[in-house]
């Protein structure tokens, strides 16, 4: 029988990245207080190693190198590992409003990085791609994503460069002023909404309201297509459908440090429950 043992696999260069900064690790608090051994894995594991109860992959990279993938693949087979087959999260595979040139969109848009981040986490890893993405913007001052008020404001760099694409913005008052966070644990699915007082608080990404709210048919199947079974989902509602706006295999920690202490608690609570409710799917 395999013991109360949690394997995480990162990218053999991640040593120097503190765990800290990512949620698995406020998640690995409660299940080694409840007696679970969590072993953060840099590489593909030895073929001697006990293998755990549950592995998770968290390679922080939004495409997975192959080596990981075909072992992910390969083991999945008589283990359980999470987000084994989630090996690809670049904007132009998971977006669903994404533009070309060609369309005929009239309303404002927004250029985002083909890799997620700006392609931080390839640069964190030695990788020249954050460097080639920023390159290709004219390496702006500000790293950040770019709103265009229409199509023919679009730079051409924007089209032409493999590291960049354009999607269509959602306005404040589209999305009734909410963003809404799918976090997902194995079988575990935890929706929440969170709503600005204004617009300009909605533009600052500054939410004081949070509800939890029920699954849907079509977030179970967004979930499915996605093949994700750790990580969280940024999305919109928009007209009574959903609107993905980020996919994230290997979320950051939540923000609490600072938080006011409502909204501490609040996260404190969810990283209880869900971290709780991971063992349970092993009782």
């Amino acid at each position: 029988m395999q013991s109360k043992t949690i394997d995480v696999i990162w990218h053999r260069r991640g040593r120097k990245i503190d765990v800290c900064n990512w949620s698995i690790e406020q998640y690995a608090h409660h299940w080694r207080n409840a007696g679970w051994t969590v072993r953060h894995q840099y590489g593909i594991p030895l073929p001697w190693r006990p293998p755990a109860l549950l592995t998770i992959m968290h390679v922080d990279l939004s495409v997975v190198p192959r080596k990981y993938e075909a072992w992910a693949t390969k083991n999945s087979a008589n283990r359980v590992i999470w987000n084994a087959r989630m090996n690809d999260i670049r904007k132009s595979r998971v977006s669903s409003h994404l533009l070309t040139r060609h369309d005929s969109w009239d309303g404002p848009v927004i250029l985002k990085t083909e890799y997620n981040c700006g392609a931080r986490p390839e640069g964190a890893l030695k990788s020249p791609l954050k460097k080639q993405t920023w390159r290709d913007a004219g390496n702006p001052q500000k790293q950040e994503y770019v709103v265009k008020n229409a199509m023919s404001e679009v730079p051409a760099w924007a089209w032409n460069s493999p590291h960049w694409v354009v999607e269509r913005y959602f306005e404040a008052v589209e999305a009734e002023y909410s963003i809404w966070t799918l976090t997902i644990l194995g079988t575990e699915l935890e929706l929440v909404r969170f709503t600005a007082d204004s617009q300009l608080d909605y533009e600052r990404g500054q939410f004081d309201q949070w509800v939890f709210e029920q699954i849907d048919g079509e977030l179970n199947k967004i979930v499915c297509a996605l093949s994700i079974e750790y990580g969280r989902l940024d999305l919109l509602r928009v007209n009574g459908s959903w609107v993905l706006l980020d996919v994230n295999k290997t979320p950051g920690q939540y923000p609490r440090q600072d938080a006011a202490k409502a909204r501490r608690d609040f996260y404190d609570q969810r990283i209880e429950t869900l971290a709780k409710s991971v063992l349970a799917q092993f009782e």
